[in-house]
């Protein structure tokens, strides 16, 4: 009968022990409820295992650790079965050097530093747990992993945020993808502008515009779109090298200038309509209709322009042509010159395009104007 009880006892320890192994050294990862973006399991050769979620362990009290997406500061507790609850956001004025601040994950460079505090400090310890302690201290790995240690002091030790750190067990402390912010800026010469648009990342996507920054999940894609104004042109991207094409990965934090220049002063000629002429052979020679020269400035465009014809086909010989003004200055731009053209009456009948020069501010534009010539003989008409 002894020898059985003996035989009992031991399976329920050999039992318990398992139980007991298979809960706290068995290689697992928790996954963290919406309201805490921390989970998973931190460890120290002092207190053992620290549960960053109640999913981790910890019974059924709720409980967490979460990073505010926008300041990097932390808040919410972990547990240790060993020292109790971890508070991540302590009145932090009697820490050894206050400074520092609550734990906080730098949103630029991923370092976590600052104190944490376990609440079951006293006697002696004062239950802080510094995450920047040593040579380098603990950050947020490209994976959303916590790597590195932080310190508790004589009771807490060393605290691995993930066995990567230490080739032990598998284990880590582990938040969402980190989120890096796209912010988009636009350069030019003079006022050159424009907008730029780009995919929605977890806010309303970038409408620059009003809207230039956006946070986007580690590895999106994002691609970047230019829209000039009427007035400009899109020259291309800068900033960061990732840039240059306007296509993204959003691995780190991302820099983008769109460069926008004004387009430079230009200039439209144009013509009111066609001209005809009526000619009778032997008859002196006869003016045509008239049409109006304008000029249509752009981006500024303010210099005076010279009129003159360029060319006509087929050619026109003894052809005298004529200018109400050969010179357009700013105010006279929209009123005109007009054009008509004087013929002989030996001239063949056909159409002609005479091609008008515009010159001014060192540009030369052009416009057609087309002429009818009729030519009638003793009462027949040639054509």
């Amino acid at each position: 009968m002894k020898k059985i009880l003996i035989i009992f006892i031991f399976t329920i320890l050999v039992v318990g022990f398992g139980y007991f192994v298979f809960n706290f050294f068995q290689p697992e990862i928790a996954k963290a409820g919406s309201e805490h973006n921390v989970s998973g399991w931190a460890w120290s050769e002092n207190i053992g295992w620290i549960s960053f979620n109640n999913t981790s362990g910890g019974g059924t009290a709720s409980y967490g650790v979460n990073i505010n997406q926008t300041t990097g500061n932390f808040s919410g507790y972990a547990w240790s079965e060993n020292i109790g609850w971890i508070k991540f956001d302590p009145d932090v004025s009697g820490a050894p050097d206050p400074s520092l601040g609550s734990v906080k994950l730098n949103l630029s460079s991923y370092k976590i530093t600052g104190w944490a505090r376990a609440l079951a400090y006293g006697d002696d310890w004062d239950g802080w747990i510094r995450f920047d302690y040593g040579p380098n201290g603990s950050y947020l790995d490209a994976n959303g992993d916590f790597r590195g240690w932080a310190w508790g002091g004589d009771v807490v030790g060393w605290i691995s945020l993930n066995n990567a750190d230490t080739g032990g067990n598998l284990y880590k402390v582990q938040t969402f993808p980190p989120s890096y912010v796209l912010t988009v800026s636009k350069a030019g010469a003079g006022t050159g502008s424009g907008t730029v648009t780009a995919t929605v990342g977890t806010g309303d996507g970038i409408n620059c515009g009003t809207n230039c920054t956006e946070s986007y999940v580690s590895g999106a894609s994002v691609t970047l779109t230019p829209f000039s104004s009427s007035d400009s042109f899109f020259v291309g991207w800068s900033g960061d090298a990732d840039c240059s094409d306007g296509n993204v990965t959003m691995n780190a934090p991302k820099n983008c200038i769109a460069t926008f220049n004004l387009l430079p002063p230009d200039f439209i000629l144009n013509s009111s309509n066609a001209i005809h002429i009526t000619l009778i052979i032997g008859s002196p020679s006869q003016t045509s209709g008239s049409t109006t020269i304008t000029v249509i400035p752009a981006n500024g465009f303010n210099s005076n322009v010279g009129l003159s014809v360029q060319s006509v086909s087929p050619g026109l010989s003894g052809a005298t042509y004529n200018f109400s003004n050969p010179t357009l200055i700013p105010s006279k731009y929209s009123s005109g010159s007009t054009f008509s053209v004087t013929l002989p009456s030996s001239t063949l009948a056909g159409l002609y395009t005479i091609t008008i020069k515009g010159e001014g501010g060192g540009l030369i534009r052009t416009v057609d104007v087309r002429l009818n010539a009729e030519v009638y003989n003793l009462g027949w008409k040639e054509f």
